[in-house]
């Protein structure tokens, strides 16, 4: 089998993924996080959150998962709030003040925040990648399932690794609209995937025509 490269974007579902196909193809999740393939792999993981941006010559089956950018945002505002930075700061505040002020510490020091779709892949690079599979997260099962498929490996259940929890609360319709600004080159990837074909314009019209989120 030729090598099998997963681009990890941040807050995708990767670390489940990345789990599941370290056991499948042989390499473990601890050397495919930290090194090259190692000799003789089939497989390895790059990781936006570790790793330079994308170049438009990465070579081998290329794997991607992606997600609704502001249900991605939600998400790692979560992860960092409980588990790493601890925030303050209420979801809505920290976009208000992002949306007010600039750029705050907590978008600078989280990268996941920062890190986005876009970051890691920039838009003329994602033009021209040819990509063995593009997944979503919130068809994260289904899609997993349907990759294994392509991939002739056993179908193999996928845990769920870094669930977050959220509070009920709705994004405020202006902090709705600054997000969609603040990462509309996420949107243009999503757009230039579902122009090759990758992402089913249903998919695509219910990302851009969403405008309730909780978090």
């Amino acid at each position: 089998m030729s090598e099998v490269t997963f681009i990890h974007v941040n807050k995708c579902g990767g670390v489940s993924i990345d789990k599941s196909l370290s056991l499948l193809l042989g390499s473990s999740y601890a050397q495919s996080r930290a090194l090259p393939s190692p000799s003789g792999s089939s497989y390895r993981e790059i990781h936006g959150l570790v790793g330079t941006p994308v170049s438009k010559g990465l070579q081998g089956r290329l794997i991607l998962f992606v997600r609704d950018p502001l249900e991605r945002v939600i998400s790692s505002y979560h992860f960092n709030r409980v588990r790493k930075r601890r925030y303050d700061l209420d979801f809505n505040d920290l976009v208000d003040s992002l949306r007010r002020h600039g750029i705050q510490k907590e978008f600078q020091l989280n990268q996941h925040l920062k890190n986005c779709l876009s970051w890691y892949i920039k838009p003329q690079v994602m033009r021209e990648l040819n990509l063995f599979f593009v997944g979503t997260t919130e068809n994260l099962k289904e899609d997993y399932a349907r990759l294994l498929d392509k991939l002739e490996l056993p179908q193999t259940p996928l845990g769920h690794h870094n669930r977050t929890i959220r509070l009920g609360k709705g994004v405020s319709e202006e902090n709705i609209k600054f997000l969609k600004d603040f990462y509309k080159d996420d949107y243009l990837c999503l757009q230039i995937l579902q122009e090759k074909g990758y992402l089913t314009r249903e998919y695509l019209d219910n990302i851009l025509n969403k405008n309730d989120y909780v978090y």
